[in-house]
């Protein structure tokens, strides 16, 4: 199930299925014994339910029951019609909870209200900012994983090619060399700063 609880977040959901199937055929072709791909089929393999009002209301409606509280996917088709979901009723039945956020705050949300009567398995890929909170859920095992940032990405990318065997598309690790030379860029920048107030303060101090 794919779906967001910001507006903004409608477009990640839509374009994710096309390159996460690209790579699952992929990865099915190679385990096959004859180099054919099986389909990866909507309602079947994955359904997008798109941007959902509510969040915290919807996330504790989702964990008594999906279908009850969502009723429809994306293009408003009824998630009872889905053979993926006949047999899902709310978190109990959910192996594994992934969340891709650059906010702050909406981890503790899952971790609050997406329970029933066990614990569910919560991944989190976050950005920095929100990787210090993170750890305390992650140390106590309320998360299975967790992926830190762009720095964080560009090590999964680095694992899926390794464990996986998938070509590494090189964006995570492109994103961090940038974000690592604008980085050292501004402490350079703070560096020279500091320099030239100091200079400035010395030369001031001789003149006086």
């Amino acid at each position: 199930l794919l779906m967001t609880l910001i507006p903004d977040g409608q477009g990640f959901t839509e374009k994710l299925p096309g390159e996460a199937i690209q790579v699952v055929r992929e990865r099915w072709a190679a385990e096959s014994t004859d180099g054919d791909a099986d389909e990866v089929v909507y309602g079947v393999h994955y359904v997008n339910l798109g941007y959902q009002v509510g969040r915290s209301n919807v996330v504790r409606g989702m964990a008594e029951d999906i279908k009850a509280n969502v009723k429809t996917d994306i293009n408003r088709r009824p998630l009872t019609d889905f053979p993926m979901l006949q047999d899902v009723g709310g978190a109990d039945d959910v192996a594994l909870m992934a969340e891709f956020t650059g906010l702050v705050g909406f981890p503790n949300m899952w971790l609050q209200f997406f329970k029933q009567t066990k614990p569910v398995n919560l991944s989190l890929a976050c950005t920095s900012i929100s990787v210090p909170e993170a750890y305390t859920y992650l140390d106590s095992g309320q998360y299975r994983g967790l992926i830190e940032g762009i720095t964080g990405a560009a090590a999964y990318e680095r694992l899926l090619h390794e464990r996986l065997g998938l070509a590494p598309s090189a964006k995570a690790y492109g994103d961090a060399t940038v974000q690592i030379f604008g980085q050292g860029f501004i402490v350079l920048l703070v560096v020279i700063g500091n320099i030239v107030y100091i200079a400035g303060e010395r030369r001031g101090r001789k003149n006086a």
